[in-house]
């Protein structure tokens, strides 16, 4: 997104090309996901619009997945589920 008084999408041609050098191509499933689910379904809609196949968004977000127990971690780094404060 682009910041602004009425908060706009990078150019779709702009996007694709971040993506691409980050390693999130179109021969491969991507799944979004953000805190709560809304920011990563936007991403998911970016994606449909470029024609990615296999795109899905985690409903729920990271919130929804610690409160399930799911283990939580970054490079070798691991934190309990329980770690995550969750949104009231």
């Amino acid at each position: 997104m682009s910041p602004g008084p009425a908060w706009t999408f990078r150019p779709l041609a702009e996007i694709q090309k971040d993506w691409l050098q980050r390693g999130i191509v179109k021969d491969r499933e991507v799944v979004f996901y953000c805190g709560t689910g809304w920011r990563s379904s936007l991403a998911c809609l970016v994606a449909r619009q470029l024609r990615y196949a296999r795109v899905r968004n985690y409903d729920g977000g990271i919130f929804a997945w610690s409160a399930r127990g799911g283990p939580l971690t970054e490079g070798a780094r691991a934190w309990p589920a329980s770690s995550v404060r969750h949104p009231t």
